[in-house]
């Protein structure tokens, strides 16, 4: 039988403040045990350009690349003890793909940033 798990599911849009965000969520997910599921959505219309020109699945292998790329700079070859780094690569509207993603990774909570504007 499978144990249950936590899961802190943040997305990431490559800014300052989203990395912040990464930070938080695994701090949240290393205190509980969790998985932490790290997304970033693309626009459909860059999806399809780059369908066209690089073929379907070159965006999914560099978004991956990325998100990799991204979480290792966030935690500078820190051991991420008591966490379990997932990734997903989603295309279309971004809240509609997040609460999508936190649906079926069956995320019990959504660490995330505003767009990184200053302001309230």
């Amino acid at each position: 039988m499978a144990t249950w798990r936590p899961s802190v599911l943040c997305p990431v849009d490559f800014s300052a403040a989203s990395r912040v965000a990464l930070r938080h969520a695994v701090a949240i997910a290393s205190h509980f045990g969790a998985t932490v599921t790290v997304v970033t959505v693309n626009d459909p219309i860059l999806a399809e350009t780059a369908a066209l020109k690089l073929g379907s699945d070159w965006l999914t292998r560099q978004c991956l690349t990325e998100l990799e790329s991204e979480v290792a700079k966030t935690f500078a070859g820190r051991v991420l003890e008591n966490v379990e780094i997932r990734y997903e690569i989603a295309t279309g509207a971004p809240a509609p793909e997040i609460l999508r993603v936190a649906r079926e990774r069956r995320s019990d909570l959504i660490v995330m940033s505003s767009r990184g504007l200053s302001g309230v």
